[in-house]
């Protein structure tokens, strides 16, 4: 998020949000691509989402819906994303971690040196991914050593990029 490649503008965006209640501390970075509109947006929309459902992948259904009906140019613009809650559990000895991506966005946890937890990027080329993707009309192809929906876009779960609608998921 604090690297711009060849971008003239940072199209990222970070939230930390502990609006939701004091027990809870919501953490997301949100990778733009296109422009930034979506990734704030997504980074103002999860927190409250969160709030009403108390459960990351509604949340993330809940933020797509409204971008939709928002004036972002959504059908070019978009970010994937990777989102974690840390919530304390009972006397606050304890922390329960949830974590929810999409794309190429991803979080490791490591203890003593070993993986704990690992998300997994939605690319295209994944055998699961390409499936999905074909399914629903549309083809995985390499170009230059990228795997890419439709000989385009690299990643294949993202909010926004509604022009790829049928073939995009925003499902963590």
């Amino acid at each position: 998020a604090h690297t711009q490649g060849p971008r003239v503008t940072m199209e990222d965006t970070v939230s930390i949000d502990r609006s939701v209640d004091k027990k809870t501390l919501i953490v997301g970075l949100y990778d733009g691509h296109n422009g930034k509109q979506v990734s704030k947006f997504a980074a103002d929309g999860i927190p409250a989402a969160y709030a009403k459902y108390k459960d990351l992948e509604k949340s993330f259904a809940d933020v797509e819906s409204p971008l939709e009906k928002s004036n972002i140019d959504h059908n070019r613009i978009g970010c994937t994303a990777i989102v974690a809650t840390i919530e304390n559990q009972g006397d606050d000895s304890q922390r329960l971690l949830k974590l929810a991506n999409l794309g190429d966005s991803r979080a490791i946890l490591v203890r003593k040196e070993k993986v704990v937890v690992e998300t997994k990027d939605h690319k295209p080329n994944s055998t699961g991914e390409r499936v999905r993707i074909s399914e629903a009309g549309g083809y995985v192809t390499d170009i230059d050593g990228t795997p890419r929906m439709n000989g385009l876009i690299a990643v294949s779960r993202a909010f926004g990029d509604t022009s790829y609608k049928a073939l995009m998921s925003h499902q963590p």
